[in-house]
């Protein structure tokens, strides 16, 4: 019947005129699954935020949905809360039994580098003495470090032991993948 679910099925032979002996071999009838072919959407996170497979969707590339047959797809990835910054795949399989006959490909999800807004702090040094810049003279005032991550700063200025009494920028860059430092 048309319910009937993706399988191999016996073909009974039945007969209700006694007047012969029949003899017959079992036969097999098949369903095969309708072909449908599905793009797994991709996504996007930010470093150090949970990732929420749930909002993960997809589209019909080729086939197409027969009427009162949904199908439901469960998602997982190999990035984890914490992963760094990078492109994961995202996998997709089918929950319970289907009529289809699916070929999945996968999406991506995207780690962003978390986004932090950094001051640098003054430094000075007397005229004629040896120039060192103190990398740790910084502070985020806005975004947030993840679980234990630390910061590689490096601070960096243009000014020399014997340059002129002034004011001289000090320049910030950072060293980490998962971040994205303003200065």
């Amino acid at each position: 019947n048309k319910d009937s679910v993706v399988g191999v099925y016996k073909i009974k032979l039945t007969y209700t005129n006694n007047n012969y002996i029949v003899r017959y071999n079992d036969a097999l009838f098949q369903i095969t699954g309708a072909p449908l072919r599905i793009k797994i959407l991709n996504k996007t996170v930010v470093y150090g935020d949970s990732i929420n497979l749930r909002s993960v969707s997809y589209i019909i590339e080729s086939g197409e949905l027969v009427d009162g047959y949904d199908i439901e797809l469960a998602y997982s990835t190999d990035a984890k809360i914490g992963s760094s910054v990078g492109i994961y795949y995202i996998y997709g399989k089918i929950v319970g039994e289907t009529i289809y006959d699916c070929t999945i490909e996968s999406g991506f999800l995207t780690i962003t580098p978390r986004e932090l807004v950094v001051t640098i702090g003054d430094q000075q040094k007397e005229y004629g003495e040896f120039v060192t810049i103190d990398n740790s003279l910084y502070t985020i005032s806005s975004g947030k470090l993840i679980g234990n991550d630390n910061l590689d700063v490096t601070l960096s200025s243009s000014v020399e032991y014997d340059s002129n009494v002034g004011e001289y920028p000090i320049y910030g860059e950072c060293q980490s993948q998962n971040y994205k430092c303003t200065f």
